[in-house]
């Protein structure tokens, strides 16, 4: 999964703000609202999913348990405001957008994905270095959750 961190404008409050968003989405000009339309739906949930903490505090729960993942622990609730998210066995994490609707027929419908917990806790680590950096609107990196097989490795 290869994701933009970037800075984009709030035109009301006149401010700066960090924003994730996949690079795929960005690249094909779509949306980047997880709708359950493209092959790279875990890429833009786990995009949206840091987005929603955008302050380090906002992490820290999900920070303190995806560094310390107890596999006997079967659940682990990691949600954010937006957010319902899981930790399950301290293998991975289930995330669905806490609006969304639980009928494949509805409109609203929002499903649950499935990512790797070393993804995900690779992609947090990368998102809370980008917003303890001083805000530059002109700067921006891209990541790959990959890389934290090539680390490892």
């Amino acid at each position: 999964m290869k994701i933009l961190f970037k800075y984009n404008y709030q035109d009301e409050l006149k401010i700066y703000y960090p924003y994730a968003t996949s690079l795929t989405a960005l690249k094909q000009g779509i949306s980047d609202f997880p709708d359950n339309t493209t092959n790279f739906e875990e890429e833009k949930i786990l995009a949206q999913y840091l987005s929603s903490m955008p302050k380090v505090g906002f992490s820290a729960h999900l920070y303190q348990c995806l560094h310390s993942l107890d596999i006997q622990k079967s659940l682990t609730e990691v949600s954010s405001h937006e957010y319902i998210a899981n930790i399950v066995n301290g293998s991975y994490i289930e995330i669905t957008y806490a609006f969304g609707s639980d009928d494949p027929e509805d409109e609203d419908y929002a499903p649950w994905f499935i990512l790797p917990c070393k993804e995900v806790a690779y992609a947090l680590d990368k998102w809370r270095d980008f917003i303890q950096k001083e805000i530059s609107p002109e700067y921006s990196e891209i990541i790959d959750t990959e890389d934290v097989y090539k680390e490892a490795g």
